[in-house]
């Protein structure tokens, strides 16, 4: 069976997973993060997505974007063909390695903006929280995440990110960062456990109505699994699932 094609549309919100092929690292040095982070900065340029929030881990890494809104916006998929075969380029080279260095497709998922987002933004800037007790203790001591920017509204990224456009003036942006310092330090365990396995297996994260728009809207994105049943009947279900049992806290 074939692959469903990539859904992308003007304004989507999305998070992106990238993993190094068959877990292997690809990132050695500290001048490997940043020059992939340099590449975000360009592309968003060239492309004009949004970035909110991103989590570079030593075999993988995180992307939450915004695709731009206009009508002659780039597919995700352009985005991150960019993104992967330039940042594989230079590592090849410098480590004088040849073949593919990522898993041949990256993973994309579609994601409701507001709670949904926010609560999506805290999983990945809390990755770290895996490598070692010391980012358990203090996830804002990994340099190499969006969270102090997301947080606090500053640090090295500030240039990098954007502000949530959800919020919709000063007033609310503080109480966002307050909120969501206070997750960090209150609920940093409960998301990891009970979030994590959904996060990362959903297709599309949000509401009920949201789901269901996502599906009939883009219906020619689903392939079929068996004669005459499409995949996004059935999909609907899964992520439906995956939109209503998801606990925010």
């Amino acid at each position: 069976m074939g692959r469903p094609n990539r859904i992308s549309f003007p304004g989507m919100f999305a998070h992106i997973i990238v993993r190094g092929i068959n877990g292997k690292k690809i990132f050695r040095e500290e001048e490997d993060y940043r020059f992939l982070l340099t590449l975000c900065r360009k592309l968003k340029v060239d492309f004009r997505f949004k970035m909110f929030t991103f989590c570079l881990m030593p075999n993988h890494f995180h992307l939450f974007i915004q695709i731009c809104l206009s009508e002659d916006s780039k597919s995700i998929s352009i985005i991150m063909q960019k993104l992967n075969l330039n940042y594989s380029k230079y590592y090849n080279r410098k480590y004088n390695r040849s073949g593919p260095l990522f898993n041949n497709r990256f993973k994309s998922i579609i994601v409701q903006s507001g709670k949904y987002a926010s609560n999506l933004m805290r999983y990945i800037d809390l990755n770290p929280c895996s490598l070692s007790e010391k980012y358990r203790r203090n996830p804002f001591s990994y340099k190499w995440s969006g969270i102090e920017w997301t947080a606090k509204g500053k640090g090295p990224y500030k240039g990098l990110l954007d502000t949530i456009p959800w919020l919709k003036n000063d007033n609310e942006i503080d109480l966002f960062r307050r909120s969501y310092r206070f997750f960090l330090q209150e609920r940093i365990f409960l998301l990891n456990e009970i979030g994590a396995n959904i996060l990362l297996n959903a297709r599309i994260i949000g509401n009920k109505r949201f789901i269901r728009s996502i599906i009939l809207n883009h219906q020619q994105y689903w392939l079929p699994i068996r004669k005459n049943l499409p995949l996004f009947v059935e999909s609907a279900k899964k992520t439906m699932i995956f939109g209503l049992a998801f606990k925010f806290v």
